[in-house]
């Protein structure tokens, strides 16, 4: 059980953060590299890998946020989302989970916070 201090889903949020921070800096080289017709475009399938333990700890994010009652939305949205943008455009999908995750964290007075 957690305490209200810390709840269930700062420990996934901390690897959903490490993974797609990972997946964008893989994803961008692998687009440099596209562009400049160089080798090692290969970095851009290789980001498929972080995108999808991404997509995996967005919705135990999504799901532990809407349990507790600080998302509206439920996990499915996650999924369902990554595969609509799919891999070039679903970088959204892991970002608007932080950002739900980082306004939980947030007091209500807080620039950032409701």
């Amino acid at each position: 059980m957690t305490s209200p201090d810390h709840p269930a889903w700062v420990p996934p949020t901390d690897r959903l953060r490490t993974w797609y921070r990972l997946y964008l800096v893989l994803w961008t080289l692998g687009l440099v590299l596209f562009v400049l017709s160089l080798p090692g475009r290969s970095l851009l399938a290789l980001s498929l890998i972080p995108y999808v333990v991404s997509i995996v700890y967005a919705y135990r994010v999504q799901r532990e946020l809407h349990a507790a009652g600080l998302a509206r939305t439920r996990a499915w949205t996650v999924i369902v989302g990554a595969l609509l943008l799919n891999f070039l455009v679903g970088f959204f999908i892991p970002a608007l989970v932080l950002r739900a995750a980082r306004r939980a964290i947030e007091p209500p007075g807080s620039p950032h916070g409701d």
